[in-house]
């Protein structure tokens, strides 16, 4: 399940970090505290290597870019306090069936 995950974030990166965190700790059976770095360190390796083919054929904007990096910092810090609450396992588990039960029913309508 992960290595499709590994797959479909190179391939398409859209919701790869949702579909990894679904299989870390649905189908892997780890902790949401220990998911979320782990996500994270394989999402930030996507994106490097993404982010190194298109800076090397020049298709960076980095007018629109720079600006979405101080917004994913801010909704990383967000994040990272969310996961790490007392409550995180509960309302994480019920949010990502329901993003994938909606992304499902997205892909065959």
């Amino acid at each position: 399940m992960t290595s499709f995950c590994g797959f479909w974030a190179g391939l398409i990166v859209v919701d790869s970090a949702v579909f990894l965190l679904l299989s870390l700790v649905l189908v892997g059976g780890v902790s949401l505290r220990q998911a979320v770095p782990i996500k994270t360190g394989l999402i930030f390796l996507f994106s490097l290597a993404t982010f190194l083919i298109f800076a090397r054929s020049g298709k960076v904007e980095w007018q629109v870019g720079i600006p979405m990096v101080f917004g994913s910092i801010g909704g990383s810090l967000a994040g990272a306090q969310l996961a790490m609450s007392d409550h995180a396992n509960q309302w994480v588990y019920r949010a990502l069936q329901l993003i994938v039960v909606v992304e499902a029913i997205r892909l065959f309508i």
